[in-house]
């Protein structure tokens, strides 16, 4: 792998467990956070998604090479469904990207939030454009939109 070439291929999470979420306290290499507004007899409003964590490292076993991307760039797809939503703390320490989601809100319900954690173990689909060479690539999100999709049984 020399030039920017695209990649479609399971990955595994190398990163560590060093990003910690402002809401609940959990570790996790990067977390995908919901946030929505409940109202009576399950209304639900989505407030909009963000990524928490920084530069995430996938290793990609069938073709040798460990990937690095920014993974707040990268849209992070979930499959299994998720319902509900924990109430925020009006004293929690909401990160800056939180802001502009919340002024969303109709105030027609209680703010809420869902959060996935994805540790270090966890297998993903990676769909991006990478460049590299040996056993180590970076991610082109300049080049092409970035996909990292949850595995059902990824960890």
């Amino acid at each position: 792998m020399i030039g920017p070439r695209p990649l479609d291929a399971v990955a595994t999470v190398v990163t560590g467990d060093d990003v910690t979420s402002p809401f609940t306290g959990a570790r996790a290499a990067f977390f995908h956070v919901a946030l929505l507004e409940l109202g009576g007899a399950g209304a639900e409003h989505a407030l909009g998604e963000m990524v928490l964590g920084d530069v995430v490292v996938l290793r990609v076993a069938e073709a040798g090479v460990d990937v690095a991307l920014v993974v707040r760039r990268a849209t992070v797809r979930l499959v299994s469904v998720r319902t509900g939503g924990t109430p925020l703390d009006a004293l929690a320490r909401l990160p800056p990207e939180a802001v502009p989601l919340l002024a969303r809100s109709r105030g027609q319900g209680t703010p809420c939030f869902r959060e996935h954690a994805v540790r270090q173990g966890a297998r993903v689909r990676l769909r991006a454009t990478v460049e590299g060479s040996g056993s180590r690539a970076f991610v082109r999100d300049d080049l092409a939109p970035v996909f990292v999709d949850e595995l059902l049984g990824g960890g």
